[in-house]
Parts: C-alpha cells; structure tokens; sequence
C-alpha cells in the first residue's frame, strides 16, 4: 500500500529531487505552524506528501525572460563596463 502511493507521489511531480524540496518545504511551513490541507494525523512529511499525493500542493517551473546566452551576455557587459 505505501509503495502504491510513493508511486503516484512520484507521478505527480517529474523530478524526484523537486518532489523532495516540495515536501521538504511544506513539512517545514507545517512544523511552523501552517494548516494542513489534508486530513490525516502523521508526521510533517508525511503530511506534506499526501498534499503532494491529493493535488493540494503542485509544483510549475519558473521560466525567465531571458535565454541563458542573453543573460550571459549581459553580464559580461556589465563587468566590462564595470573594469572602465
């Protein structure tokens, strides 16, 4: 039965080492003092995975403006007209 639900876990999430920075994260906003989402009595972490599990807490990645040779570019810039 937990390896069942470890799955779907998984599932929801594509990045087993987002999926443990998001339950990571919500067991300490849990331990701080937040509500909990889901109804069960078990530990932060436990807690924060069932959320993860039911769809309570979903994860999208953050996409930047700019492409990385921009951004590279741009800081090259500002060190070069730093050096004058």
């Amino acid at each position: 039965m937990i390896d069942q639900k470890m799955e779907e876990v998984a599932s929801k999430v594509d990045n087993i080492f987002i999926l443990l920075n998001m339950a990571a994260k919500r067991a300490r906003q849990l331990n701080a003092g937040s509500p909990k989402l889901v109804d069960i009595k078990d530990t932060p972490v436990n807690i924060a995975l069932e959320e993860i599990r039911t769809g309570k807490i979903n994860w999208q990645p953050v996409k930047n403006e700019k492409t990385e040779p921009e951004a590279m570019e741009n800081g090259k810039e500002k060190k070069e007209k730093k050096k004058k």
